[in-house]
């Protein structure tokens, strides 16, 4: 099993606004029943080449076959923070492989207008490791890499998510700010520079090391 994961549910507002499509991963093409299926959400997508992974709470006939259900997967168990859905990823796995998530935003971002950026993140149960930080990009055009490495050619407002550290029963709320530039239409969320890398300890299951 790679050594981290994030499962995540965002939201991001102006004057009271949700300026994110979906914020909650609700709205999509299909439930799905498999790991990296994040493109089956009308709006968020993949930029680069990692797997980034939607997990939704599936029908009844669903659930036998399903690796992405809600509450129970091969991750461990976690409820959804809002609705029936929300995304995970790897934040570090492998040294440089990494998993982001792209969105566009309801609303191009104002010159000179601050806004607050906040998510929700829970640590997977069976995570072998825990950062000190994540980062959220604002684009004027969307991106696209052929690589799984670590992005390193864009300029991400850091979020520091120390007070989570090895914790994984919980959803933790996490805020930071951004002055917008002006035009910023696409929001890109992951992992950077990291400073800090811990250990969980926490043992993956034999019934499930299969199924990872």
């Amino acid at each position: 099993m790679k050594p981290f994961l994030l499962l995540l549910f965002f939201t991001s507002f102006v004057k009271a606004q949700n300026l994110l499509p979906d914020s909650s991963f609700e709205s999509n093409k299909a439930i799905p029943t498999d790991f990296s299926a994040i493109n089956s959400s009308n709006t968020w997508n993949m930029p680069t080449q990692g797997t980034t992974d939607l997990f939704c709470e599936c029908f009844k006939k669903q659930k036998r076959i399903s690796l992405v259900d809600v509450p129970q997967n091969p991750m461990g168990y976690q409820p959804a923070h809002s609705g029936t859905c929300y995304a995970g990823l790897f934040a570090y796995s492998h040294d440089t492989y990494r998993e982001y998530l792209q969105t566009p935003l309801a609303a191009s971002l104002e010159k000179g207008r601050t806004y607050m950026f906040s998510v929700y993140v829970s640590l997977a149960d069976y995570s072998r490791t825990f950062i000190d930080q994540l980062g959220v990009c604002f684009l004027s055009e969307k991106v696209k890499y052929n690589s799984s490495k670590v992005i390193t050619d864009l300029n991400p407002v850091y979020i520091k998510i120390n007070a989570v550290g090895k914790e994984e029963k919980e959803w933790h709320k996490v805020t930071v700010t951004y002055k917008a530039k002006g035009g910023e239409r696409y929001l890109l969320f992951g992992s950077f520079a990291i400073t800090k890398i811990g250990k969980t300890k926490f043992k993956v299951p034999k019934e499930l090391k299969s199924r990872i």
